[in-house]
Parts: structure tokens; C-alpha cells; sequence
């Protein structure tokens, strides 16, 4: 009964850790499916943050190849052919001087590859004043400028970042400035782009990110909202409102023609992950996956475990119980152990006539009375002791050679 509920116990452990594995996977296949764990603005996200419905979107097209880039800007390959998109940029990412973001785009765009940047609708109560960098302690003094001195322009391109004033309620409640609309620069209409766009952020450049190379595309309130600057054969195309880029956009608001200039005429487009923090590791689950072998690992952990269960449980059946009363018996020597096969092969009444034989075969030496008395008495004998006794009694009192006597 026991081994039964033993078993029974095994079973039912091992079905609810099997339940659990399910649970376990049917929940991380739904939070991955629907991409919140990514974050925003990443291609994998299926939520209304997310630029999935851009990607997949984009790699429906007929002769367009569309991969993801989850390691460093710098490692890209690209060529005249590719786009790049980094979306949900912030205005940190490349208001930093240098900053590695702009002078890897730089690079690829002088590769000839189109690279798209896009930020982040921003909104808020901030101050209109731009978000530059100023200059702090730990810059050097030939970067800080005297009042009234103009600072010279850098020859490394800058993007600089500013906020539109905000209108605040009575309340303390903050809502956008009342400009929502960007318009296209006149004469850009041969572009075939939108004349206007809907802005969902209060993001747009200072004067100052323009040089020679760039041309303003879209302004808001008279301030650059998106800029195109051109690189020998490449472009760097920068765009202040990612919600166009977004799943929600595309949803509530598609701008297809102007999602088409951002796509240019590329056949390879890139949706970069890695600026965004979401890296491929290299470990031995991305190799698993890669090459296909999460099948192999799931059969041997159902070894695994089949091997632990027969392990913890026996598949003989279990022996009977002992009977009630029993005892375990105590081990003994060689005389022991020969005494007692005698008793199991032989009848106890058998013994001494059999040893009274193998005495006149081996040991009588042709002593026929002596022979005759022995087995004689033995026949006689009822009890094996009392035989033994009168056979001693009667070799000692029959004349017999030196050594025949029994003992």
C-alpha cells in the first residue's frame, strides 16, 4: 500500500511541475508576443508604444529585406542600399559633444546608407530656454565663453534640441502650445511628401543644428521639426515626433507618403536595437535558438526527469512485508552454517546411519565385528546423540587396532 501511494505521490509531483512549466511558458510567450517587456519604440513591441506594425510593415514589400541590429552602432555593415532607422531617440542621446550616436550615423551615412533618426514625442512643462549643454566645472576654459562673446561653431555637425512653451491651466494642469501643425518648407512639393503633419510632441532643433548639408523639410511655429542633411552619397534624416514611426500612429494617423521619404529608395532596411539597450548575448541559449535545438534540450530534460523519477522510485514492485512477529537471524561460522544445510537436506533419523557408513568405508580397516557392531547400532539408534553415545561406549570395549577408535 505504500509503495502504491509512493508512487501515486511521484506522479502527481511530477504532473503539477509539468503544469507549472506550461503556465510558466504560456506566460512568457504572452509577454513577449506582446512586446512590453521591450523598450519603446523597439520593433519588437506589439502595444501601441512599439514599432512592430512599421517592421513587419516594411518587410512585407516586394524586393525589401528587413533584419534587426542588436549590437553596436559601429559593427553595421551598410552600403548605398541600406536604411537605417533609430527610433526612440532622446534629446541626451545626441546633445553630448561629441556624441558617439551622431558620429556613428555620420559614418554610416559616408558609407552611403540613409540613417533615420527619430525621438520620442516629448511633452511636459519646461522651460522654452533649449536644452544645450552648458558649460560645467569639469569642461575644459577654452569652452567657456565670456558674456557677450559668441561661441565659434564646431566643425563636428551638433544636433541641438528645444521645447515649445507650454500653456498652463488655473488649475496647474499643463496641455501642449496650440501649434500642433508642422507644415512643409516651400518648394520641397516635388518631394511628393504631406503638406502638413500632426505633431504629437513639444520636441523641435534650434537654428543651430543646421549647417550647409542640412535643408529643413517640415517646421512647427517656425522651428525645424525635420531636418534632411546630405553626406557625399548618403543622408541623415532627423525627425522630431516618433508617433508617425509608431504603432498608434500608423493606426490613428498614417502618413504613407511621408513614411515613404523616410524609407527612401534603400532595399535593405535596418531597425536598430542596440541604442535602445536590447543587445543579442551570445550565450548558449541564443546558439540553441539559432540553430534550432530547443527541440533536442526539451527531450532531454524529459530524459532528465524520467531518469530522477525511476531513481527516487523502483520500477521492481516492492517486496512483501515481513510477517508480524519475525525477526532477522543473526549470522554465524562455518560449523553453523554446515549444521544447519544438514538439517534442511537431511532427515535427522538419516544422519547417524549415514555417518556409520562413511566410518566403515573410510576408517573401520577391515575390522568386520567392529564394522558390524557400528552399523548395527546406528540402524537401532532413535535419537542421533544417544546412537553417537552408545557407539563410543561400544568401540571402546571391542579389541581394536591402535588409531581405529572413533572419536
Amino acid at each position: 500500500m505504500s509503495a502504491r501511494r509512493s508512487r501515486t505521490g511521484a506522479a502527481a509531483l511530477a504532473a503539477l511541475a509539468l503544469l507549472l512549466m506550461v503556465g510558466l511558458t504560456e506566460l512568457y510567450r504572452l509577454r513577449f508576443s506582446s512586446g512590453d517587456l521591450y523598450p519603446y519604440a523597439s520593433s519588437f513591441r506589439a502595444d501601441p508604444l512599439g514599432a512592430k506594425v512599421l517592421y513587419e510593415s516594411v518587410r512585407d514589400l516586394p524586393g525589401v529585406v528587413v533584419e534587426r541590429h542588436q549590437r553596436p552602432l559601429a559593427d553595421l555593415a551598410a552600403d548605398r542600399d541600406t536604411v537605417v532607422f533609430l527610433l526612440g531617440l532622446r534629446p541626451a542621446d545626441v546633445e553630448l559633444t561629441p556624441s558617439p550616436l551622431l558620429r556613428a550615423a555620420e559614418a554610416l551615412a559616408g558609407r552611403g546608407a540613409r540613417v533615420v533618426l527619430v525621438f520620442a514625442p516629448l511633452t511636459g512643462e519646461v522651460s522654452p530656454e533649449p536644452l544645450e549643454r552648458r558649460a560645467s566645472a569639469d569642461e575644459p576654459d577654452a569652452a567657456r565663453q565670456p558674456p557677450g562673446e559668441t561661441r565659434r561653431r564646431s566643425p563636428v555637425w551638433q544636433l541641438t534640441t528645444r521645447r515649445l512653451a507650454l500653456a498652463a491651466r488655473a488649475e496647474g494642469v499643463t496641455e501642449p502650445a496650440p501649434a500642433t501643425t508642422a507644415r512643409l518648407e516651400l518648394g520641397l512639393a516635388d518631394l511628393g511628401l504631406p503638406g502638413e503633419l500632426l505633431l504629437h510632441t513639444d520636441l523641435t532643433f534650434a537654428s543651430e543644428s543646421l549647417d550647409d548639408r542640412a535643408r529643413v523639410i517640415y517646421r512647427r511655429s517656425g522651428e525645424p521639426v525635420v531636418i534632411e542633411r546630405t553626406l557625399g552619397s548618403g543622408s541623415v534624416a532627423v525627425v522630431a515626433d516618433g508617433f508617425l514611426f509608431a504603432n498608434e500612429g500608423l493606426s490613428r494617423d498614417r502618413q504613407t507618403a511621408f513614411l515613404a521619404w523616410a524609407l527612401g529608395e534603400g532595399r535593405r532596411v535596418v531597425f536598430d536595437e542596440g541604442h535602445l539597450g536590447v543587445e543579442e548575448s551570445s550565450g548558449v541559449m541564443v546558439l540553441a535558438r539559432r540553430y534550432r535545438l530547443l527541440p533536442f534540450l526539451a527531450v532531454l530534460a524529459v530524459l532528465a526527469g524520467l531518469f530522477v523519477w525511476s531513481a527516487a522510485s523502483g520500477l521492481l514492485p516492492a517486496p512483501p512485508p515481513a510477517p508480524a512477529g519475525s525477526h532477522l537471524v543473526a549470522g554465524g561460522d562455518a560449523a553453523s552454517g554446515l549444521a544447519k544445510l544438514l538439517a534442511r537436506g537431511l532427515d535427522p533419523r538419516e544422519l547417524l546411519p549415514l555417518c556409520a557408513e562413511r566410518w566403515a568405508a573410510d576408517c573401520a580397516r577391515g575390522e568386520k565385528q567392529a564394522t558390524a557392531r557400528v552399523l548395527e547400532l546406528a540402524s537401532q539408534a532413535t535419537d542421533p546423540v544417544t546412537g553417537y553415545r552408545a557407539i563410543r561406549e561400544a568401540l571402546a570395549t571391542l579389541p581394536l587396532r591402535k588409531g581405529d577408535h572413533a572419536h
